[in-house]
């Protein structure tokens, strides 16, 4: 048990994850230039596109990323779990837990894959 200040916790709580925790856990990340970074997560069926050069932690609310990849499908099943690109950095492969490998085009960051 965790008493004001002590700053420690219990036997019980050490080394264990909430549900929510592991839902928003990344799940990939790659980089597409030295200043752009790809995500994907656990949840959520996104791919954000971050401008590394920008300061997010000057601002008070949420990171905003440059650009959001959506799942194109109505699966609940839309958790991406790793991103690949192609040699030439302009195709992003990224799998999903619904057993398919989706390809977005990272040239023009279109929403839908095979755009």
């Amino acid at each position: 048990m965790t008493t004001p200040g002590s700053g420690s916790k219990s036997r019980r709580d050490k080394g264990t994850l909430s549900n929510t925790s592991r839902a928003n856990s990344i799940t990939g990340l790659i980089y597409q230039d030295p200043f752009t970074l790809l995500s994907c997560s656990a949840s959520g069926g996104l791919i954000k596109v971050w401008d590394l050069r920008k300061n997010y932690s000057v601002y008070k609310r949420a990171p905003v990323p440059l650009h959001v990849l959506p799942h194109p499908g109505g699966s609940s099943r839309n958790s991406f779990t790793s991103l690949v690109l192609d040699p030439g950095r302009v195709r992003l492969y990224a799998s999903c837990i619904d057993d398919v490998i989706y390809c977005y085009n990272v040239a023009t960051y279109g929403k839908t894959p095979g755009e």
